[in-house]
């Protein structure tokens, strides 16, 4: 979306509809969970408390898809929150001819521990700029898989 000023602003209309008084069944209760479940972080699908980190992992869901042109996690349901709390993405340099920093960025996003992900938006901010400038990212390297 475009603000007044042409910003370009990201919405999603599902977890608008809660401050919708005419969507009177849809609002928010208490435990309930919320959001766009392919681009909900591993505590937000399971209905843990959540903070600015949640949006830092959904950042990085919204970077791979528009590096790669697919989500990092797909399915539906049960499946699809399994593979968000459990599975790594198929890392971009296996998928597009990009150097393996680009995995370490993704990597580092799509941390499945809130504390292992980007602690701002500036810091992923920019170690996106270091890539586009092909200087080395701070994100750490990728942990021997688990």
């Amino acid at each position: 979306m475009l603000d007044a000023k042409g910003h370009v602003k990201l919405a999603d209309f599902g977890v608008a509809r809660i401050n919708d008084p005419d969507a009177e069944g849809e609002k928010t209760r208490v435990g309930a969970i919320i959001g766009t479940p392919s681009y909900m972080s591993p505590e937000q699908t399971q209905g843990q408390p959540i903070d600015h980190r949640t949006d830092l992992f959904s950042a990085g869901i919204l970077f791979y898809q528009l590096l790669t042109g697919q989500k990092p996690f797909e399915g539906t349901g049960w499946a699809l929150a399994k593979k968000i709390i459990q599975d790594d993405p198929v890392w971009p340099s296996t998928l597009l001819e990009v150097p393996p920093t680009f995995d370490r960025v993704v990597a580092h996003a799509l941390a499945k521990e809130p504390d292992r992900r980007y602690a701002t938006a500036r810091k992923f901010a920019d170690d996106l700029k270091k890539l586009a400038a092909g200087k080395e990212p701070e994100a750490p390297p990728i942990a021997a898989p688990r």
